[in-house]
């Protein structure tokens, strides 16, 4: 398995970067490919996906037939996305396909020569890191997977037997820190990795950042059983979560996990507003969240949550 990270100085350098990540993993664009992209909202970058990215990724598969994917989630369509985020232009590609999963799951049944996860370097406020392995969550066709998040863990990791990327791309130009991976902050990190295996990639860029890969659950979940090197995680360039809040919204999951669904969900809402995003909305509730921190210190320094 191979993990490369190269440093992006401009936009005008992407290409020539790429091309040398491909070169390394001796990737070769051939035939039937799948692309899923990150488009988990209507925001643009470094929300989703640039489109920018997608076009210069595109040019090294102009003799394949590629299928770019997404599905409803619970307030969107795939297509309003896809609309937002200004996909449609890349049907200037002739051999490029847009498709819903949510309308058309047997897509995902069919043979592709490669399947290609292309994911943003964002913290995650109840994951702490969303990656590579986080995009495929998108490849399931129900519109509330929201109501799957107690076992994400167990979900994904089934998934990812049957929809395996074998071309792993995190575009870390510019990351997203704090709240994410929709109200975090931006931060330009200038950072692309490439990788062929999900769960290596995504330790690779957690540990580029300054996140312990084994606090993160999916992640601890997925390397079960194998041995990966973990790079020096000292170096912190992005902020996670607010920990009060972290922790509230995985004891609401666990509980949901154990048939708790009304305190699971309360805890789990709980914690949202307390991380509040940044955005107005951390503004309006600072006096609560001060207020109610001193209550919940016994939560960040007991053990009984996990």
């Amino acid at each position: 398995m191979t993990v490369i990270n190269k440093t992006v100085k401009s936009d005008t350098s992407l290409y020539f970067v790429l091309n040398q990540c491909f070169q390394r993993l001796h990737v070769k664009f051939n035939g039937r490919i799948l692309i899923k992209p990150n488009l988990c909202s209507k925001r643009r970058y470094p929300v989703s996906t640039d489109v920018a990215f997608m076009d210069i990724l595109l040019r090294f598969m102009t003799e394949s037939n590629v299928t770019i994917v997404e599905s409803n989630n619970h307030d969107t369509t795939a297509w309003e996305r896809f609309k937002a985020n200004r996909f449609y232009r890349l049907r200037k590609y002739k051999n490029v396909t847009l498709a819903n999963i949510s309308e058309d799951a047997k897509i995902l049944e069919k043979h592709y020569d490669a399947i290609i996860s292309v994911a943003n370097l964002k913290t995650h406020c109840w994951e702490r890191f969303t990656g590579v392995c986080k995009n495929m969550w998108g490849c399931l066709p129900e519109k509330h997977k929201e109501r799957s998040h107690p076992l994400f863990a167990e979900r994904l990791s089934h998934l990812l037997e049957n929809v395996r990327p074998n071309l792993c791309i995190i575009d870390g130009r510019i990351g997203m820190e704090g709240w994410g991976p929709i109200d975090g902050k931006p931060k330009s990190l200038g950072l692309v990795i490439v990788g062929d295996d999900p769960v290596e990639t995504d330790f690779k860029a957690c540990s580029l950042v300054g996140i312990d890969p084994y606090s993160v659950p999916h992640l601890r979940m997925l390397s079960k059983g194998r041995k990966i090197t973990i790079d020096d995680c000292s170096m912190i360039l992005i902020k996670k979560p607010p920990e009060i809040s972290y922790r509230l919204m995985r004891f609401g999951l666990w509980l949901g996990k154990h048939r708790m669904a009304r305190t699971g969900t309360l805890l789990f809402a709980m914690g949202s507003l307390l991380g509040g995003g940044e955005s107005q909305r951390q503004r309006r509730i600072g006096k609560f969240q001060a207020n109610i921190q001193k209550h919940f210190n016994y939560i960040l320094h007991g053990t009984w949550f996990f």
